[in-house]
């Protein structure tokens, strides 16, 4: 009985003791876990709201547009002329071209410059290269100056005229979505690169073969970012964008380095409690801008044989031979006051700028400027298949290409009653051949290029093709030369618009020379 008790006695005081030694842990430990689990449960609340900051000055870089002396309006993302404030001297909107785009076209020409082995579409293709490196740079400087602007200052704006102010617009969404125990201490964005790469959105070179790039460094027949992609001599790195803003590696971004294209943002941000300013969050998020996809169809380009087609003249093979051709005389000129030679304005000015190119040179030139116009709408096959397609010998004939969507080259020979007479841009240019060929004939090449100069300051169109033109449809009837020159503006309702054009005369007089004695009497000169 008494050893009953006594050990009844022991086992309430072993009870007492772990009750007292539970309450003296638990009650702290709950206490703590009380005030500790909402700074969790915030923190995860905090990084989702820091993401999706980051998200947003990602899609602020690709809404920054750069006017680029060499090519245009340019950005991170392709977008179609609609911006309000991305207007030529026409008033109608130009197209923004995507950087990436532009690395692409450039690559792609090198390649089809060593296909054919043209030392002046390879010249061509080293002076946009060299171009493009400035170009790169001045994007690259703009997307890191906007990510410092925190002060409201003006710096950079999109299509329509809007101010791009990154870190303004990921201050403010952080401070209206936050929890609200929490509050925004400082914001921090840098823009670089991914080690790795990651996706460019851009297509490589069709088919495979001419892609001169690694199977695992095209994936789905997409360039892979921040790699190199070099054409002998000419390297090409592509930015990394996608489809939609997306979120990347935060341990893979590098720091602006001058030999990429700074695509990438990094957001790091410090985030306190409100009621204990001494509970801070560290937190960082990285991602990647989105890039529209092009979306521009590119001009046509016509070549015209006003009489019959001309013996040694046969194809663009043959218009690419320097042994072909025995010059007597190349002659430039620079269009000026308006699209020549239907505005009263316009004038045909000799150019005396550089050495004059060779007839084939000029050819090369044609080609060269047309495919840069088509960006990567080509096929490089479908090039190598056109320039050796020969032309029919029928008379007056008018040779109409244009890029298809699955790559191909369409031709489409039409008699020559149905055109309009050619004409030259605004601020483009023309040149004149006066030649003996191999076959003994000597005909006269007029070369008119409307997309030579991009820009807003080149040419009442900036450098797009010709709206509407060449065709002369039914609606025409009997040409007004008036409501014709209206229309050229008009990309929005006539998006194919001829781009460059090649009339061969040598069996009959030339419009070519027609317009030239024209500018010799309107101008009463002899120097033209």
């Amino acid at each position: 009985m008494n050893r009953n008790r006594q050990h009844r006695n022991q086992s309430g005081s072993m009870l007492f003791l772990i009750v007292c030694v539970t309450a003296v842990i638990l009650i702290p430990l709950t206490a703590l876990l009380l005030r500790i689990l909402p700074h969790f449960l915030s923190a995860g609340r905090v990084q989702d709201v820091v993401d999706a900051a980051s998200l947003l000055a990602a899609n602020d870089l690709s809404r920054i547009v750069i006017n680029d002396e060499n090519f245009g309006y340019v950005s991170l993302s392709n977008y179609p002329p609609v911006g309000k404030a991305t207007k030529a001297e026409d008033g109608e909107p130009l197209p923004v071209i995507g950087i990436n785009t532009l690395l692409g076209t450039i690559r792609q020409n090198s390649i089809i410059a060593d296909e054919i082995n043209n030392q002046t579409i390879e010249r061509l293709v080293t002076e946009d290269a060299t171009a493009l490196e400035s170009t790169i740079k001045e994007l690259n400087s703009a997307l890191t100056e906007s990510l410092g602007n925190e002060t409201g200052v003006e710096v950079h704006r999109d299509i329509h005229g809007n101010r791009v102010q990154p870190t303004l617009e990921v201050e403010e969404y952080l401070r209206d979505h936050l929890p609200p125990t929490m509050e925004l201490e400082s914001v921090k964005l840098t823009n670089g690169w991914l080690e790795g790469g990651g996706s460019s959105e851009t297509a490589a070179p069709k088919p495979v073969i001419y892609a001169q790039a690694k199977a695992a460094d095209i994936p789905n027949g997409q360039y892979k970012a921040f790699t190199d992609f070099s054409v002998g001599r000419k390297k090409f790195s592509f930015a990394a964008v996608g489809e939609h803003s997306t979120l990347v590696t935060k341990s893979l971004f590098h720091e602006a380095d001058g030999k990429h294209i700074s695509s990438i943002v990094l957001l790091q941000c410090t985030i306190a409690m409100k009621d204990d300013p001494t509970v801070k969050f560290e937190c960082t998020a990285c991602a990647q801008p989105y890039a529209r996809p092009d979306l521009e169809p590119g001009g046509g380009m016509t070549v015209r044989f006003p009489g019959r087609p001309v013996a040694g003249l046969m194809s663009w093979n043959d218009f690419l031979s320097s042994g072909n051709f025995r010059d007597n005389k190349i002659t430039n000129f620079d269009i000026v006051d308006g699209d020549y030679p239907f505005e009263r304005t316009a004038q045909m000015k000799q150019s005396l700028q550089g050495e004059q190119d060779s007839t084939s040179q000029q050819f090369a030139e044609t080609l060269y400027c047309w495919l840069r116009n088509g960006r990567l709408r080509p096929r490089v096959d479908a090039v190598l298949s056109m320039i050796n397609d020969p032309f029919t010998s029928q008379n007056n004939q008018v040779y109409t290409y244009s890029f298809t969507k699955d790559g191909s080259i369409a031709r489409l020979a039409t008699d020559g009653t149905h055109f309009a007479r050619p004409v030259v841009a605004d601020g483009q240019v023309a040149s004149m051949a006066d030649t003996r060929l191999r076959s003994g004939m000597s005909p006269v090449i007029f070369f008119r290029n409307n997309v030579k100069h991009a820009g807003s300051d080149r040419g009442k169109h900036g450098g797009q093709p010709l709206a509407g033109y060449p065709i002369k449809g039914d609606q025409w009837g009997l040409i007004n030369h008036e409501q014709l020159t209206n229309e050229f503006c008009k990309r929005d309702a006539h998006p194919h618009g001829l781009a460059l054009d090649v009339e061969i005369g040598g069996t009959r007089d030339s419009t070519a020379r027609a317009d030239v004695l024209s500018m010799i009497q309107r101008t009463r000169s002899r120097k033209i």
